[in-house]
């Protein structure tokens, strides 16, 4: 015996599958959060940037993703970045953002642990104890 059914019974049918189907994905993706690794690196100073203060440098926060495979399978976007600062070499502290970028805080509190981390590590490092709390 053949049973037949409506178009309309077989798209409401397709229709509570793929609601079902994005929910699984929604609950899926919810559970996986991205795992940062921040750092601090001097940057030379080239294009458009130009520093006529010698005691002024330029400095990258950037964050790089540790667990990009799994990100990109519950399909969320995977994103490193970095973004420019100006230091004071006489003063020991953070000047200011330049431009865009994706690492960004005005948090005054963060600004003096980086900018501490400068004075004692020059060449910069892993500031992941500094930022992480900020993507967690």
């Amino acid at each position: 015996m053949t049973t037949t059914r409506s178009v309309a019974e077989i798209e409401a049918e397709l229709k509570e599958a793929k609601e079902r189907d994005a929910k699984e994905r929604i609950e899926k993706a919810m559970q996986v959060k991205p795992i940062y690794t921040f750092y601090v690196i001097p940057k030379e100073i080239k294009g458009y940037h130009k520093i006529w203060d010698p005691s002024i440098l330029l400095y990258a926060i950037g964050g790089s993703i540790q667990n990009r495979k799994e990100l990109q399978a519950v399909g969320k976007a995977v994103n490193d970045g970095e973004m420019l600062y100006l230091y004071n070499i006489h003063t020991g502290k953070i000047v200011t953002p330049l431009g865009g970028g994706i690492i960004y805080t005005e948090d005054p509190i963060l600004i003096s642990k980086i900018a501490n981390f400068i004075i004692n590590y020059p060449l910069g490092g892993d500031i992941t104890h500094i930022l992480k709390h900020l993507y967690e």
